[in-house]
C-alpha cells in the first residue's frame, strides 16, 4: 500500500497556475478517466520520492519544503 502526501494533505490550496495535469481534480468522473489512462499506460506518476512508514516524518518534511517536481509516496509493510 502507498499513501501519497500532497497539498490537500496538509490543508493547504495548490498555486494559483493551471496544473499540467488533467488529473489534478478529484471527482468521481475525473478519477474513473484518470483510472482508465493509467491502464491503459496513457498516464504516467511522477514519483519524486519513496520513503518507509519509519521515516513518514522525512517525507512529511520533504513534503513542507515544497520544491519536490512529483509525488512523494510513504511505503507500509515494505512494499
Amino acid at each position: 500500500m502507498a499513501i501519497s502526501l500532497g497539498s490537500a494533505a496538509r490543508g493547504l490550496s495548490t498555486s494559483n497556475r493551471a496544473s499540467s495535469s488533467p488529473c489534478s481534480n478529484t471527482d468521481a468522473a475525473t478519477l474513473l478517466v484518470c483510472i482508465r489512462l493509467f491502464r491503459a499506460g496513457k498516464l504516467r506518476v511522477e514519483v519524486a520520492q519513496a520513503f518507509q512508514l519509519a521515516r513518514a516524518a522525512d517525507a512529511f518534511r520533504l513534503n513542507m519544503e515544497g520544491h519536490t517536481r512529483g509525488k512523494i509516496v510513504v511505503t507500509v509493510d515494505g512494499e
